[in-house]
C-alpha cells in the first residue's frame, strides 16, 4: 500500500505504511534539530532508501557518524539511532 504525502515545498511523496511508521519519531528528531520543513523529504528518503521495511530504514550503517554498530548492510539495529544521523 503507498500513501500520498503533501511536501511542505509543494510536491508529493508517495511512502508506504510502513515508512509512516516511523512518522513519529522523524518529526521527533526534526523539530529537536530544528529542521521540521524536511520531515516530508525525510520520508521519502527512507521511501528510496528501504520502503520502510528494513530496521536500517536510511542504509545509514556504512555513515560515518555510525561509530556504535557494525558498518556492514543493516548493521544497525536501534530504530532510533536510524533517524539520528539525519539529524
Amino acid at each position: 500500500m503507498s500513501l500520498t504525502c503533501r511536501m511542505r515545498t509543494g510536491g508529493y511523496a508517495n511512502v508506504s505504511a510502513e515508512v509512516l511508521a516511523y512518522e513519529s519519531l522523524i518529526i521527533q528528531y526534526a523539530e529537536k534539530y530544528g529542521i521540521p520543513q524536511f520531515v516530508e523529504v525525510i520520508k521519502a528518503i527512507i521511501m528510496q532508501e528501504s520502503g520502510g521495511r528494513l530496521l536500517d530504514v536510511m542504509q545509514s550503517s556504512e555513515c560515518a557518524y555510525n561509530l556504535d554498530y557494525p558498518k556492514r548492510h543493516n548493521g544497525i539495529t536501534d530504530r532510533e539511532f536510524i533517524i539520528l544521523p539525519i539529524a
